[in-house]
């Protein structure tokens, strides 16, 4: 009896084991699986996902970084240099207009009260002011300026002035129309015609910043 029963114990014994034995196998079969052995490694390795947060860019990525600020920096500049053209263009434009406008009025008053034109030409014009002194009016190509000269004192009326024309004309107007007969002579003259342009550059380029001025007075004592 007992021996039967130690023999059967120990058949039970070894049927366990080589169960134990297969459900091993097949545990270290499932742990040696690439996902398992990439798992265990990440599970040994605590700060490799930190160590992976904290790696340096690659040279790819640094290249295209470097595209897309260079491209952004590049439409800044461009924003800004249309800006600053923009606004140097429109303080032109008040200034020339300012000066243009004063230029009017003085010339305007006196050629109006003048006796008469001494002598003129395209440049120039000398007036007989109303209290007999001549008072001239020249523009100087080179330096771009209009002078008003008057008992020997000169002052510039127009600065950055590219071209300037005096024009002298009759009282009588052609076939009853508003254009007038040209003067033969400056004695003659009844009408005084101006016509100048002025321009500044932009940011080392003549562009879109110019005031054109044009207008007659009449001698009212002629």
């Amino acid at each position: 009896m007992d021996c039967r029963t130690t023999s059967t114990d120990r058949k039970k014994g070894l049927s366990h084991g080589l169960t134990r034995m297969k459900h091993g196998k097949e545990s270290r079969h499932l742990i040696d699986t690439p996902l398992q052995r990439g798992a265990g490694r990440s599970r040994g390795r605590p700060g490799a996902s930190a160590w992976r947060r904290c790696a340096g860019m690659t040279l790819a990525e640094m290249m295209v970084a470097a595209a897309i600020g260079s491209i952004v920096l590049t439409a800044v500049a461009q924003l800004m240099l249309f800006s600053s053209r923009s606004f140097a263009a429109m303080l032109n434009y008040v200034d020339l207009d300012d000066r243009s406008n004063r230029t009017l009025q003085r010339m305007s008053r006196d050629i109006r009260q003048a006796n008469s034109v001494a002598a003129a030409s395209t440049t120039s014009i000398v007036l007989n002011d109303a209290d007999n002194t001549p008072l001239d009016y020249t523009w100087n190509g080179a330096s771009k300026t209009l002078t008003r000269t008057k008992s020997g004192v000169s002052t510039n009326l127009l600065f950055d002035c590219e071209f300037l024309q005096f024009s002298l004309y009759q009282r009588n107007p052609i076939g009853g129309g508003y254009e007038y007969y040209p003067a033969a002579t400056a004695t003659n003259a009844k009408m005084v015609q101006v016509s100048w342009v002025c321009a500044r550059k932009v940011l080392g380029t003549m562009r879109n910043s110019e005031s054109v001025q044009s207008a007659k007075f009449v001698i009212r004592k002629q």
